[in-house]
């Protein structure tokens, strides 16, 4: 109760899976409680200490009262070189095109809710990580399609047909990449 009022979660909700990344890790914690050697595979974290050069720099730029909000896209000197360190990698862009998030995931949510009206299917290649919740969460349909190791988890072009509608969004993760696709009958 907030004041006399009953908050209560939207009935889309109801829709959004648990989150299978947690599901491992509560998992994780409770072998390692029992004893057991773990390796962490599930959130991202590494398994090492943030390496003191690192600590090194956030702590003089605290010292430079580096405390405030940043801009929402991202330090401008950050996202500049970020472009000039994708021109290495062969991608050629500006830093008015780069946007820093505080994680892949953030970033993805970001992309679904900027391009799914509701209804939109999303095809989703697994198994894959939890873009089920976010592709819902935003009013989407995800539709799984199955990939295959012997496939390197690429997906192949067997799907249906008639999955391909006006207006579909493609996924695909294949170690630390996403790509969102907009495909048409006209197009595939």
């Amino acid at each position: 109760m907030l004041a006399g009022v009953r908050l209560r979660p939207a009935k889309r909700m109801k829709e959004i899976p648990p989150s299978s990344t947690l599901k491992v890790l509560n998992l994780a914690k409770e072998l390692e409680r029992q004893g057991k050697d773990i390796v962490h595979m599930e959130v991202g974290e590494p398994d090492f200490d943030t390496p003191a050069h690192i600590k090194r720099a956030a702590e003089e730029a605290l010292a430079r009262g580096m405390t405030k909000y940043t801009p929402s896209a991202g330090l401008p000197e950050l996202r500049e070189a970020i472009a000039e360190h994708l021109v290495t990698k062969g991608i050629s862009t500006d830093a008015k095109n780069v946007i820093v998030t505080p994680g892949a995931k953030h970033a993805i949510f970001c992309a679904l809710a900027a391009t799914l009206d509701p209804g939109d299917e999303v095809i989703i290649p697994s198994p894959c990580w939890t873009y089920e919740a976010m592709v819902r969460i935003v009013g989407g349909k995800p539709v799984f399609i199955e990939s295959k190791q012997s496939d390197e988890f690429k997906v192949k072009k067997t799907f249906s047909p008639s999955l391909i509608l006006p207006s579909i969004t493609i996924f695909g993760s294949y170690p630390t990449r996403f790509t969102i696709v907009w495909c048409t009958k006209e197009n595939t």
